[in-house]
């Protein structure tokens, strides 16, 4: 669990389902680092200048991947939705159980087969939050939508 939702858990709130972020998502990221780095090598002794540049967008591109990792954040408590994307520009959501109708999700071909998609958090009216680059986001889901029921059906029977 992230320093973000970490910070805004209440009292009594506790986390019931965390979802995951896919580091599979982020092998292009690596992949473009490692052809710098293989640039920076080839140029390490005959151009020092095409060196360096090659080494920093080669950290850059194997820094990507950890921020984004660690910069997404998707929990449900057993009152609320708390999650928060991005790193340098920010999009949080933190919305009440109640205000909440559902879970969906969505994949494409190579998400697919790569086991990571996006998880959106349907709120009442046309609220909608994707949440990107979440792992086996079917199960995920299932589990959201699950734990969203069990919360109606306690508020049901205590009304």
């Amino acid at each position: 669990m992230g320093s973000y939702v970490q910070g805004n858990l209440t009292n009594g709130e506790e986390v019931i389902v965390e979802a995951k972020v896919s580091w599979l998502n982020q092998l292009k990221f690596l992949l473009f680092g490692i052809i710098a780095l293989i640039v920076a090598i080839a140029f390490f002794g005959s151009n020092t200048v095409v060196a360096l540049v090659a080494l920093v967008i080669a950290i850059l591109f194997f820094a990507s991947p950890y921020i984004n990792v660690i910069s997404t954040e998707l929990v449900m408590t057993n009152k609320r939705v708390l999650g928060k994307f991005g790193f340098i520009s920010r999009e949080t959501c933190d919305i009440c159980l109640d205000k909440i109708e559902g879970f969906s999700f969505s994949q494409g071909i190579l998400e697919r087969i790569l086991g990571y998609g996006h998880i959106i958090v349907k709120g009442s009216g046309d609220n909608t939050t994707p949440f990107p680059c979440i792992a086996d986001p079917p199960n995920t889901n299932k589990k959201l939508n699950e734990k969203l029921d069990e919360f109606h059906e306690k508020a049901k029977s205590s009304n």
